[in-house]
């Protein structure tokens, strides 16, 4: 029989007596964060891999590693969570931040609601801004504003519609602030 046991070496554990070999501590994988180690004389995997942030998984080079969310979603918790009704962000996102608002939408209480009538947003990420004047937003959710047609106006910023030149004044060209 055997006359002596051996320590495990460092990087390896036996979690009982009696035992013919040690075995390997976690390996994590890339896009893996390993704590803790096995030194000689382990009896206990003491090794941990944690993914990366926007990445979930069991980070174990074995097991199945780490892999980043995909696009329109984002890390939350152990899983990946679906970014809000129009709006994107891009893989290996981590968080809610990430997600941006379609054009034509805007951010208000978690949800991607959109712009008021007399606004728009021409690209995702940005915020709405005001109608120029001579120009109008007659819906929400535009992505930019329409010109006042020849007849019409707008002094102001904002409108979501123009207005008609008062009798006896006229302009023929169209998006002008006055007749």
């Amino acid at each position: 029989g055997v006359s002596s046991c051996s320590l495990c070496a460092t990087g390896s554990y036996a979690s009982g007596y009696g035992l013919s070999s040690c075995q390997n501590c976690s390996v994590c994988g890339p896009d893996a964060i390993q704590s803790g180690s096995c030194p000689a004389g382990s009896s206990a995997n003491l090794a941990t891999c944690t993914c990366n942030a926007g990445f979930i998984g069991d980070g174990l080079q074995s097991g199945f590693g780490c892999y980043q969310c995909p696009a329109g979603t984002y890390q939350l918790g152990g899983g990946c969570s679906r970014c809000p009704e129009n709006s994107v962000s891009p893989a290996g996102s981590f968080s809610f931040g990430a997600c941006a608002c379609n054009a034509g939408y805007m951010m208000q209480g978690g949800l991607c609601v959109p712009c008021t009538a007399g606004t728009y947003k021409p690209a995702e990420g940005s915020s709405c801004e005001p109608c120029e004047a001579g120009t109008y937003g007659g819906s929400s959710g535009m992505v930019g504003c329409d010109k006042c047609l020849a007849g019409s106006f707008t002094s102001n910023t904002g409108l979501s519609a123009c207005l008609q030149c008062s009798s006896g004044t006229f302009t023929s060209d169209s998006g002008v602030s006055s007749c």
